[in-house]
């Protein structure tokens, strides 16, 4: 059996050029070895270039301590929502107007929340200390007003009421919040939040989140208080009946303004044209089967 021969040499020419690239690659190296002192700086030499000790001393302190040479971390300025973080800069007033009722200051923040991001209200926004001021009238007249005994009294309301007014008007001018003249005479603060306070506790307010969680009424039962009374004896039955009853009459709301009504034919396979129309083909139906039987 003869033994395989052994592979070819590289040619010289591919020999010199991979010696080329090697040596490029490699560098110059002493041949002997030489022994390191103890706390020398360990030096890394590259074909192109050749870092001193004092740059490689500097590269591994900076690699030992990666935040020394960099700028400040930058933390949000805020926390939450975009809605809330509108309104961080007035989170030490709300807790100051509502110093003596601390309930409120959740109620207050999300109702300031909320008008800040709603474009409807962008007017309510146009002198924020009055309107927090009425926030915190109407958020206490539901959180402590209307829990009092014989807090449903007319003249027990006007004298509540002034008396928060007296309060708000101390924080106010504390505040420096004073009447501007527009156009033929005077604008009075007190006249702008009278007209906050009214829109503030309108029927549309209501029924926004933060005002039925205030109240502790569900989303779409909003501004029903004086339904109360002898039905709360209902069966848990009929009340889940009329909960389904609701939730079935906000759907068909959010559909009907939301697709539109010439869309509107297409969701509803219920329509008393559909209900005629699959009337005459199950009647037709049956008197074709009628016939294939007789």
């Amino acid at each position: 059996m003869v033994p395989d021969k052994p592979p070819a040499p590289v040619p010289p020419r591919v020999y010199k050029m991979l010696f080329k690239q090697f040596s490029d690659a490699l560098g110059s190296t002493p041949k002997t070895p030489v022994k390191r002192r103890p706390g020398a700086a360990v030096t890394y030499n590259s074909p192109s270039t050749s870092t001193s000790a004092a740059a490689t001393r500097a590269t591994a302190a900076s690699a030992r301590l990666p935040f020394a040479r960099r700028g400040k971390l930058q933390f949000p300025t805020g926390t939450g929502t975009a809605a809330e973080r509108k309104i961080d800069k007035y989170r030490p007033l709300i807790s100051e107007v509502c110093a003596s009722v601390p309930d409120a200051i959740p109620h207050v923040t999300a109702a300031m929340a909320y008008i800040f991001s709603s474009a409807r209200y962008k007017n309510l926004t146009e002198r924020p200390e009055v309107l927090l001021c009425a926030v915190y009238v109407v958020a206490a007249k539901e959180l402590v007003l209307r829990r009092e005994e014989g807090g449903e009294d007319e003249a027990r309301q006007m004298e509540w009421y002034e008396g928060r007014v007296a309060e708000v008007t101390a924080f106010l001018e504390k505040r420096g919040v004073t009447n501007e003249s527009q156009g033929d005479g005077e604008v009075r603060w007190r006249d702008w939040f009278n007209e906050a306070v009214t829109e503030i506790a309108g029927e549309d307010m209501r029924a926004t989140r933060w005002y039925t969680n205030m109240v502790g009424v569900p989303p779409g039962r909003a501004g029903g208080e004086g339904d109360a009374g002898d039905e709360g004896d209902w069966e848990e039955e009929e009340e889940e009946g009329a909960q389904d009853a609701e939730k079935g009459q906000a759907q068909v709301q959010v559909m009907e303004s939301g697709i539109g009504s010439m869309m509107q034919d297409r969701v509803d396979f219920l329509s008393d044209r559909r209900r005629k129309a699959f009337a005459e083909w199950k009647a037709d139906a049956l008197r074709r089967i009628a016939q294939l039987e007789a």
